[in-house]
């Protein structure tokens, strides 16, 4: 290895320090070095670290510039030394299982969720071998036929450890070491909370305009986030904690409703199930967050105390628990966040398989669920006859209109129409709208969702006439829960308009793919592939429609926009 190498290594060394980090192991060139490494090669060198940094200085090696073939993680108890980050499996309670047959009538004990290649495992960044949850049970970690790490739980007795993954230590950036709490941003995060989970408890009949909080689940881009100030505290929105550190180090195990909704104007009490599910989308909402604050540690912290709350939905049957599953993918599939939502579900998916085991009817359906996030769907072997089975099982068991039932049919729902029965989806889908609106009310994202999709299974019949007024009914309630410019809505409003393409009403399109366009500006940014993709559709729609002149007064209103947006650095690049 090169003296260069070490210098490098000596650099992300001292940074760990800095923050905290007592261990910390690093890869060069793939190859793994232990602190004792550095020891040995500062003594046969006859230097000291100091003197080593001080040749990095002169090298201009800093935490920031340090090459991506050098990273550094923070080891964590193993029993296999070389394998920083995994234990054995055979302490893992899952794959001690006896095999048996259950509701998939095969072996399925022990199952993984979809595997990924080593370059698309890296690429997805905070799926990772996260911290571990002070608060959790489970003694040991355990590793998926792939041999890629399964998000695991410490014992009490046990530190929280830091993150073990690909990613160089200059790609995890601290917090600042004036990073406040101040609970404006927590008071914001309440209100995407509640709109996600109990929306009819709010009085919503005049927030249709709604979007800026949103904006903080959007993934970061490269334009650079410009100077917002807390109107608040004054002091810089991007210093600011969505909740306080000691709830993400892993001090507290779970955060009451009243840190959230503490000075909202509720119209109905948010129910206790709906309060632990609301810290559970809290921790992933905060770890979106952080990935804008480029702070991958507390990202996999994050998430880590997500894990613990899921597990404890779990343990305690909470009934909330799909329907805020489903929410939380369904609002971040929308903002872009696929990464976030694939880590989100598998890691829910390996926290039930350690709690209820392979075979239990919620764990199915969590591998449903995680083979959709990650497009896997044709590899599943979940299939629309499992879900359907899990449907009748919790329909007899909670009863018809128990949100795990009415998330089950949903799911059942969306498979027939993936399998292009579309009679049989749209049978579904009509009785959980109706039982979803009148059990979790009108304005609920499960029912929204319900709509939508029912609506498309309509379109794929060319029943176009009813399809068209349950998307406009779709469009008007989500612009009440989540807002006019709500990627989400944007995105219903945007399939409206492609069913007037199907009946040929082209005219109709045109004022649609304007307001698509303006509220992707305002809400994704004017550099987002989405928005970007709405310009488009837009350009291509005036030509057909013999309204686009090259140059002209239209092109120059469209330039216009996104002018403005630049200008203005829009409100999405907050964090």
């Amino acid at each position: 290895m090169r003296d260069i190498d070490w210098q490098a290594v000596a650099v992300l060394h001292k940074q760990r320090q800095k923050i905290g980090r007592k261990t910390s192991a690093f890869k060069v060139h793939g190859r793994k070095i232990k602190q004792a490494d550095l020891r040995k090669y500062l003594k046969d060198r006859e230097i000291s670290e100091e003197d080593l940094l001080a040749e990095a200085a002169a090298n201009d090696i800093t935490s920031q510039n340090v090459s991506d073939y050098v990273s550094c993680f923070t080891p964590t108890v193993s029993s296999d030394p070389a394998s920083p980050g995994h234990s054995s499996s055979q302490n893992s309670s899952t794959t001690d299982r006896p095999p048996t047959k259950g509701l998939l009538a095969t072996n399925i004990s022990g199952s993984n969720p979809p595997e990924m290649s080593e370059s698309a495992w890296s690429d997805a960044f905070y799926i990772v071998n996260r911290p571990r949850s002070a608060s959790s049970e489970t003694p040991s970690s355990q590793m998926s036929s792939s041999g890629q790490p399964a998000p695991d739980m410490r014992s009490p007795s046990e530190e929280t450890a830091g993150i073990s993954s690909a990613v160089a230590l200059h790609d995890l950036i601290p917090l600042e070491n004036d990073a406040i709490f101040c609970d404006q941003v927590q008071q914001d995060l309440g209100l995407l909370l509640v709109r996600s989970l109990t929306p009819d408890s709010l009085d919503l009949s005049s927030e249709t305009t709604f979007i800026e909080p949103w904006t903080f689940l959007n993934p970061p881009d490269d334009t650079g986030s410009p100077t917002v100030l807390c109107p608040k505290c004054h002091a810089q929105i991007s210093s600011h904690l969505p909740f306080p550190s000691n709830f993400i180090l892993g001090k507290e195990s779970f955060m009451p409703h009243s840190m959230f909704f503490h000075d909202m104007n509720l119209e109905s009490p948010i129910s206790h199930d709906a309060d632990l599910a609301s810290v559970w989308m809290a921790c992933c909402f905060g770890a979106c967050i952080f990935v804008r604050r480029q702070d991958f540690d507390y990202v996999a912290k994050s998430l880590s105390q997500a894990d613990s709350v899921f597990g404890e939905m779990l343990r305690t049957q909470n009934s909330a628990l799909l329907t805020s599953l489903n929410s939380t993918l369904t609002i971040l599939n929308a903002h872009d966040q696929s990464k976030m939502q694939m880590s989100v579900v598998r890691s829910a998916l390996h926290v039930a398989h350690e709690v209820l085991g392979t075979e239990d009817p919620i764990s199915v359906a969590l591998e449903w669920m995680t083979a959709l996030a990650w497009r896997k769907l044709p590899q599943c072997r979940v299939t629309t006859k499992h879900l359907t089975t899990i449907y009748h099982q919790f329909h007899g068991q909670y009863g018809p209109n128990h949100p795990h039932t009415l998330a089950i049919l949903y799911n059942v729902g969306f498979s027939l129409l993936r399998d292009k029965l579309y009679e049989e989806a749209e049978s579904h889908l009509r009785k959980l709208y109706e039982d979803s609106r009148l059990t979790l009310g009108p304005s609920h994202m499960q029912t929204i969702t319900a709509l939508a999709t029912l609506s498309r299974a309509l379109s794929n019949q060319k029943k176009f006439e009813e399809a068209v007024e349950l998307r406009k009914q779709a469009v008007s309630l989500g612009q009440r829960t989540l807002g006019r410019n709500h990627p989400h809505t944007l995105e219903s409003m945007r399939r409206l308009a492609l069913i007037y393409k199907d009946q040929g009403k082209d005219d109709l399109m045109e004022p649609i793919y304007w307001a698509v366009l303006q509220g992707r500006i305002k809400s994704l940014g004017p550099k987002h592939d989405y928005t970007e993709g709405a310009r488009e559709d837009l350009i291509e729609l005036l030509k057909k429609l013999n309204k686009w002149d090259e140059h002209g007064e239209v092109e120059r209103t469209i330039k216009k926009l996104f002018e403005k947006a630049d200008e203005n650095s829009s409100d999405h690049e907050a964090f």
